[in-house]
């Protein structure tokens, strides 16, 4: 993964979120899915915004809700 990749993804922060709530198994896989669903869709909203053009990645994972 190049350095954009990686600031566009949030599957660490995710699973550590996930994690520390107690989440495991089979829930853990499906909470996963959904937030990163939910996460790629709010992106996708975020793309036809043109202030979010400079936005840093601590702006950007409050603006998605991490």
């Amino acid at each position: 993964m190049d350095n954009e990749d990686d600031f566009l993804d949030f599957s660490t922060d995710i699973l550590k979120s996930l994690v520390s709530q107690g989440l495991s198994g089979d829930e853990l896989v499906s909470e996963f899915n959904r937030q990163k669903h939910a996460i790629s869709e709010s992106l996708k909203n975020l793309a036809t915004n043109d202030d979010t053009s400079s936005l840093s990645r601590k702006e950007l994972e409050e603006e998605i809700g991490l």
